[in-house]
């Protein structure tokens, strides 16, 4: 029961931040039957806002997400998951329609992101690293990567700019064969297997297949179109599978094919080898590598860079631009749009910024926050006034603003010796109730993903703790172990039979059998 229950609040909650037509209960049915199988699914525009990147997701589906869990059998049977057709094209913000119910619902989760970021960053601060927990982590990761097999295919990610070069539109993308990237169990050997009896080295092969960049001067925009099924079989046929190249592109990375070999050693400490063997030890081997520049691309990357910076600067402003491409004859409306932006941006928010009213509301507002956040981190029964206060404070004060409060919040209960929620004993009863109540959603979606394992070790009966531990060999309150200085823990091994760097027209560069390791100490906190 604690496993499907954890397994389905993980997805929801990673799912739930990068698609929009989840749905959550038919999820949950899946995922407790140990078969999930999800269609169609359409990326929202916020998924890649976390990079802070002057661009917006234009177009981004999900055909396929399958996981099988074989939970009558987990610890020797195979978890098979698999992600098909993931599509997604990216454009300036310049060329997104400015829609004001859109821009509140995407301004809002980035809000929402930003907050939850720094509460979990001042919960890591308040509590010391526990090692224990670390290492039951570390050790149930591992039970999960021994028998994980993961596959992924038919993957296209394409930037289309028509802004910073209008005469010669240009787009960049990155796609893989599918993908086809397998994990798959290996003997020493390398040959696939699964493992159905403890092994002291756990051996993990990964191939990935005709990875590629192109980048096309003068290009059609595949953004332009209106049909959201002939852009997903557009992008799908721009893929390079086995020897079939798209016709007209040009490639800066020419497809690659990438074996990774992966050696994990579970008990360093118990191998009889003094030693000798690393925990980690991972192996690439790449047979060429090719790296085109041209002329045209040369120069659309340039202008890329410095049409970017104004992007940026305009993004802020695109509430009141008219969206039309031309100036000539559309005098009046590029002079209203000067206007209102430096009326609404500089004077009124200059003069509501020294407003006494404002400024007496604005202090009230934060203070009210401030209670309520107190009451909602010390006690169990938060009335709805206090949560109406940080709902509503919520959504018109920054980021700052709320976290100055919050971090008052938090001095104060420092202060008067008050015990937070998250450090008060919570049982395996209380756990599984406000699982199947569906719980508080905004507690569910600021919950930090570092306590997910930490509840899930907690919710376990004993009997289900002592299977577990048995299974992943971790015995409770032991020490993590002490490696010694020397031992080298990690280990990264690099193999390129050719490396070629080609410059259109001028020069070809080619450089035969290149090889590079690195070795790391983690206990005496050195690379070689």
């Amino acid at each position: 029961m604690v496993f499907e229950s954890v397994v389905a609040e993980v997805l929801n909650r990673v799912l739930g931040n990068f698609v929009n037509n989840l749905d959550a209960s038919q999820l949950n049915i899946g995922i407790w039957g140990g078969d999930v199988k999800l269609t169609n699914l359409e990326v929202k525009e916020t998924a890649l806002d976390d990079f802070d990147l002057p661009i917006k997701l234009k177009f981004g589906c999900l055909t396929k997400l399958v996981l099988k869990i074989p939970w009558n059998d987990l610890y020797r049977q195979p978890v098979i998951a698999s992600i098909e057709g993931l599509n997604l094209i990216v454009v300036p913000n310049k060329g997104i329609v400015y829609n004001e119910e859109k821009a509140k619902t995407n301004e809002k989760e980035i809000k929402n992101k930003a907050l939850t970021r720094l509460e979990e960053n001042r919960k890591r601060r308040r509590k010391p690293p526990d090692l224990t927990s670390d290492t039951f982590v570390e050790k149930f990761i591992a039970t999960v990567i021994k028998n994980l097999q993961v596959t992924i295919r038919n993957i296209h990610i394409r930037y289309e700019d028509k802004y910073s070069h209008r005469s010669r539109p240009f787009v960049v993308g990155a796609t893989l064969e599918g993908i086809d990237f397998k994990v798959q169990t290996t003997d020493e050997n390398w040959n696939e297997t699964i493992h159905k009896e403890v092994v002291k080295v756990v051996y993990k092969l990964v191939s990935l297949k005709n990875f590629a960049i192109y980048w096309n001067s003068g290009s059609k925009l595949i953004s332009d179109l209106n049909d959201n099924a002939v852009i997903s079989q557009t992008m799908n046929d721009d893929i390079v599978i086995g020897n079939r190249k798209p016709l007209g592109y040009k490639y800066m990375l020419e497809p690659i094919n990438m074996q990774v070999k992966l050696a994990l050693n579970q008990k360093p400490e118990t191998d009889n080898s003094n030693w000798q063997i690393p925990k980690i030890k991972l192996i690439l081997d790449l047979d060429t590598l090719t790296i085109a520049v041209g002329k045209f691309q040369y120069q659309d990357l340039l202008l890329l860079l410095e049409a970017q910076e104004r992007f940026r600067t305009a993004a802020q402003y695109l509430k009141y631009r008219p969206h039309l491409n031309d100036y000539k004859n559309h005098y009046k409306e590029w002079w209203h749009f000067a206007y209102s932006a430096i009326i609404e941006e500089i004077v009124r928010r200059r003069k509501n910024n020294w407003n006494w009213k404002r400024m007496k509301k604005h202090r009230e507002s934060v203070r009210a926050y401030k209670d309520a956040w107190l009451k909602k981190q010390t006690e169990k029964n938060l009335s709805s006034k206090d949560r109406n206060i940080i709902e509503e404070t919520e959504e018109h004060l920054d980021v700052f603003n709320i976290n100055i409060a919050r971090q008052q919040a938090d001095m104060e209960i420092d202060r008067r010796g008050l015990k937070r929620l998250e450090d008060q004993p919570q049982g395996w009863i209380s756990w599984v109730g406000n699982w199947w109540s569906g719980g508080d959603d905004q507690k569910s979606k600021e919950l930090p993903s570092s306590n997910i394992m930490t509840k899930f070790e907690e919710a376990l009966t004993a009997e289900e703790k002592a299977k577990l531990f048995d299974a992943i060999d971790y015995q409770e309150n032991t020490p993590p172990t002490d490696y010694p200085k020397h031992f080298v823990e990690n280990v990264v091994i690099a193999n390129l039979n050719l490396l070629m760097v080609v410059i259109e027209d001028a020069l070809t560069l080619k450089f035969a059998i290149i090889t590079t390791k690195i070795e790391h100490r983690a206990s005496a906190q050195a690379i070689k």
